[in-house]
């Protein structure tokens, strides 16, 4: 902790370093809210005052708000000199960009026919009025939303930064109203699309989202469900509460032999299978025995019976141990692609929550893809597996929801079964990257090659706009959330489970080496030039695995607790 405590210090130096060296279009610009009571008062003002009157309504409004935030800045300073250098809006016109966007989709790929609908539906749209306030739309989609205002002098920037309204900070009163006053976001952060989307929307949408995720995990939880109960049937029938090497003491190999022959007989022959017996921990440790001995040969060596009947002994044992390790690793591959799933989901249900900046919809991607994942891989398995008789005798909710687990503590076999599976489940994200390239780099690759025909020629396409070549050659768009998340995946596991399984630690490093390496090159020559983020993620994250060792510390007493 004391470690990320120094790296958030150095990133928070490293940034007003880089802040004083570089001037970006946000250095001196503040964002100021505006409702559309304050336009429509704004609008009376101006026309009481014949503020220039013949002038377009946009360039009216962006004068008489500079105007009015210059007798602002005069008022709390007491002098001159406070210039707003330029004002830019965002209006409340989500839905008119949407439109354009989708216009701009029908004229990459020459759909011409959907494009000349979709005007007609503009067009009669900008004629829409509301029923209630007589406005329509056209009206609706030229009010400015909020206002960035960029200050020509530093001291004066920070005077309009820091005001103070009756007791209320950062907020100002502009035509009769009270507007927010905030740091701008950069302009390339900014997504203008999703401006006047509001709260009660996103929330709506947020539910979906938790939704979502929710019915994902829930398909996971069946399959595992359905998992353990395949394992218990295969390998629940042998007895295995006695240690082996205590029998080795006991029997001579020989005696160990004819007793395993017997049990298989007694078992398989004469019933025991019918009596749902368990069968006898002789079985089990001598082909645990043979198979140390010898290997898979085993499986159809004969042995002789007290009756003098040859028998092999251990072809079922290894049998059931070989389905239960394949549906273990299938589950593995569950998992991992789960997680996959949830990643992709997840990008485009955020997406629609409309947040308002990229820095904001990357975080909220981030944090959701790395929760979804984090259960889907170190908790859901666990439960599944776990046992919860002794504490709420077998009657509880637990017991009902968790009805096949048989695990009550971190025992030998709890190692053997769900440790084995989360260790190959980390290997099987420490090489996702490298999966994930080949496969979209082939996708991607087969797409250029069936645009140019299956041809060599690379001045062949397929592609009606350049727009469409282009999109098709420039390659796939970066998703930092998704990376971030990889790494809190990584450490929260390790340090969840790393305490009793130590080459977690290690796989953890080999998945930041690959991760490292992956990204080092790939966004060189692979990915879209990203946008412009600014420090918040990072911060974010440096924050988030501040509290993995709060997860770690009741784990590993546990783990270091149990005998």
């Amino acid at each position: 902790m004391a470690v990320i405590g120094n790296r958030q210090g150095s990133i928070g130096i490293e940034k007003r370093e880089w802040d004083l060296q570089t001037v970006t279009a946000s250095d001196y610009t503040l964002e100021i809210t505006l409702s559309q009571e304050q336009i429509v008062k704004c609008r009376q003002e101006m026309d009481a005052n014949y503020f220039m009157r013949y002038d377009s309504d946009g360039l009216r409004i962006k004068l008489y708000l500079t105007q009015k935030i210059e007798e602002i800045l005069k008022e709390h300073s007491g002098k001159d000199g406070g210039k707003v250098a330029d004002i830019n809006f965002a209006y409340h016109n989500s839905v008119l960009l949407d439109k354009l966007r989708t216009r701009g989709e029908f004229i990459k790929y020459g759909q011409w026919k959907e494009m000349n609908e979709l005007n007609r539906n503009l067009t009669a749209m900008l004629k829409e009025e509301d029923p209630h306030t007589g406005t329509n739309n056209l009206e609706l989609w030229t009010t400015p939303k909020c206002a960035f205002v960029s200050i020509e002098n530093e001291e004066f920037y920070n005077i309009l930064a820091e005001i103070e309204t009756e007791g209320e900070k950062g907020k100002i009163t502009l035509f009769e109203g009270r507007s927010k006053v905030a740091e701008a976001p950069e302009p390339t952060n900014v997504i203008w699309e999703n401006r006047d989307f509001d709260r009660t929307r996103r929330w709506g949408r947020m539910i979906l989202v938790i939704i979502a995720v929710c019915v994902v995990l829930f398909i996971t939880f069946l399959a595992t469900v359905k998992a353990k109960a395949m394992t218990n049937e295969l390998i629940g029938k042998y007895d295995e509460s006695i240690n082996c090497s205590e029998m080795s003491h006991m029997y001579q190999k020989d005696q160990l032999s004819q007793l395993a022959a017997d049990e298989w007989v007694d078992y398989y022959t004469k019933g025991g299978a019918e009596m749902e017996r368990m069968i006898s921990p002789t079985l089990s440790c001598f082909c645990t025995g043979e198979y140390n001995s010898v290997g898979d040969d085993a499986a159809q060596t004969e042995y002789t019976s007290s009756s003098g009947e040859k028998i092999k002994t251990c072809s079922e044992i290894f049998s059931d141990r070989a389905t239960v390790a394949l549906i273990n690793q299938g589950v593995a591959f569950l998992i991992v692609g789960v997680n996959f799933v949830l990643k992709v989901i997840l990008v485009d249900l955020i997406k629609s929550l409309r947040l308002k900046t990229v820095t904001k919809e990357t975080n909220y991607t981030m944090i959701t893809i790395f929760v979804g994942q984090f259960i889907n891989t170190a908790v859901l398995i666990v439960l599944n597996n776990a046992s919860f008789k002794d504490f709420d005798g077998g009657n509880g909710p637990l017991s009902l929801i968790f009805f096949v687990g048989t695990e009550t503590d971190f025992s030998v076999n709890w190692y053997r079964t769900v440790g084995d599976t989360i260790m190959k489940t980390m290997k099987g994200q420490a090489l996702w990257p490298l999966i994930e390239f080949a496969m979209f780099w082939s996708i991607m690759n087969f797409q250029r090659f069936a645009d140019r025909g299956f041809t060599s020629n690379s001045y062949q396409s397929k592609s009606p706009s350049v727009q469409a070549y282009i999109d098709l050659y420039a390659g796939p768009e970066y998703l930092i959330h998704y990376r971030y998340a990889m790494i809190l995946l990584q450490i929260s596991v390790a340090f969840c489970y790393g305490c009793a399984m130590p080459p977690l630690y290690a796989i953890a490093c080999i998945a930041f080496l690959i991760l490292y390496i992956n990204e080092r090159l790939l966004v060189c020559y692979y990915y879209r030039e990203p946008p412009a983020f600014d420090e918040k993620m990072t911060m974010l994250t440096l924050d988030l695995v501040k509290y993995v060792p709060y997860i770690m510390l009741p784990m590993a007493f546990w783990q270091l607790g149990n005998r």
